[in-house]
């Protein structure tokens, strides 16, 4: 699962703190797992904060085959994959900036709930 300290973080933040922002995730593993902790943000930490996941996320596997190039001799594609993603989430970023500004004031009526 995600750490608590993480998940608490998402709790007590506050609308508009992290709304209508880009998130990716990135979970890693000392296995081949690592598959759980996006699984469990993306189903619990998104509703009051209303956080935009990315449809991407980044798992890295086995971190200590992970090198301080982003290479991994077991995953060759990944410093390939983290730097994809890095730049996705930038135009996120960029993106959803105009929409934030937008959307603020309409969100604040339903801050909270269904």
């Amino acid at each position: 699962m995600a750490p608590p300290v993480l998940k608490e973080f998402f709790v007590s933040s506050e609308y508009p703190v992290l709304a209508h922002k880009p998130a990716l995730i990135v979970s890693i593993s000392s296995g081949m797992g690592g598959s759980y902790p996006v699984l469990d943000l993306r189903a619990t930490t998104y509703k009051n904060t209303k956080i935009c996941y990315m449809p991407d996320h980044l798992i890295i596997r086995e971190v200590h085959n992970f090198g301080a190039d982003m290479s991994s001799s077991l995953h060759p594609g990944l410093g390939r994959r983290i730097s994809a993603c890095v730049q996705m989430l930038e135009l996120y970023a960029r993106q959803l900036s105009v929409v934030r500004a937008a959307l603020l004031g309409v969100g604040a009526a339903i801050s909270y709930g269904m």
